[in-house]
Formats: C-alpha cells, structure tokens, sequence
C-alpha cells in the first residue's frame, strides 16, 4: 500500500476530480435543449389521455388550474409550456411523444427547447451585443480604457439570465411531467431467462 505524500497527493487530485462533476452537470443545465424518456405500464393512450387532464388553453397567467398549456400534435404527439403566475419568457416548449413498449406499457420521449421566437429574439440580442462588445473591446485596447471591457457584460449577463430562466422552466415542467406517471403501476422486471436481450 502507497503511503506519504504522493498518496495524499493522487487522493487529493481523485477529489478535485469528482467534486467538479455536479458543477460539470449545473453548467450542462444551462444549455437551452433538455430530452429524457419514461417508461409506464400505462398503455400509451391512457398515457396521451393523462398528459391531457394537465393541459388547458394558454392564458396569460396561471390561475392555479392544469400546470401546461398546449394541446395534440398529432395523436401520439403533444405540444406545451408551462404556466405559472410568472410568465417566464424562457420557460421551455415540450413536446411529448408516445410509443407502445414491450409488455404492453408505454414510453414518453420528451424534447424541451427554446420557443422560436425567443431563441430568435436571443440569438439577434447576443449578436448584436457581441459585436457592440467587441468593437469597443478594439476601441478600449487602442486608448488604454480597459473599463471600456465591461460592454461585455451585455452579452455575458442576456445569456446568463436567459439560460437560467430555461433551466428553472425545464427543471419544474420535468417533475411535473415525471409526478403524472409516478402514479401508475411499477413496472415488472423482465425474468431473467439467461438469454442475450434482442
């Protein structure tokens, strides 16, 4: 067994190593584009029908009714946001998608983006406030004015807080969706029949 130093050394690195993981998987929450799926036993019209019972009709602010608004796509395919008293902007467009699984149960594929027209709206704002930035970043470095480098704030804090209000919308509209099935049978574990999964 190593003892002394370079093994208080190497644990020290392990640590540092793990500990920057959650912060890894906090900044990765940030990114605007967030996907899981859940499986049921539900069959997966009962699973469409209860998506359903939590939407309603798009209003300004919530009212303490359903949690989303939105409506089918298509009949294994819904579209909705999440309404709350505060009217998030960023909060995340869901669209759920249902397919039958083995043993008579269903899986929910769920993509949560950015709505069009707000990751439009990004998108020109950061463009717009990078080149702002960047052209008095040139001015700042000819004349010496470094305080002229905080115009990149702009860019920095439009990302940060856009980013954060999806993470807040996409971390809320994942439990509840997750809540909805969490009442449905557990599923059953497949027996184990000692042959390869086809």
């Amino acid at each position: 067994m190593i003892t002394g130093p370079t093994s208080r050394a190497v644990a020290e690195r392990s640590t540092t190593r793990v500990d920057c993981y959650p912060l890894a998987m906090r900044l990765a929450e940030l990114i605007p584009w967030r996907s899981f799926t859940i499986e049921t036993t539900w069959p997966a019209d009962v699973a469409v029908v209860e998506i359903q019972k939590r939407l309603r009709t798009p209003t300004p602010f919530g009212d303490g009714g359903p949690p989303f608004a939105g409506g089918k796509m298509t009949a294994r395919e819904l579209k909705f946001t999440l309404q709350s008293s505060f009217n998030n902007p960023a909060r995340p467009a869901v669209i759920a998608t249902i397919d039958e699984a083995h043993r008579g149960g269903s899986r929910i594929h769920v993509r949560m983006r950015l709505d069009v027209l707000v990751a439009l709206f990004m998108t020109a704002w950061m463009a717009l406030s990078t080149i702002i930035a960047l052209a008095v970043s040139v001015a700042a470095f000819r004349d010496g004015t470094w305080l002229a480098l905080l115009a990149w704030a702009f860019p920095i804090l439009g990302a940060a807080v856009f980013c954060g209000m999806f993470a807040s919308g996409a971390r809320t509209s994942e439990r509840l969706i997750r809540e909805i099935f969490s009442r449905a049978p557990a599923l059953h574990e497949a027996p184990d029949t000692g042959e390869a999964y086809r």
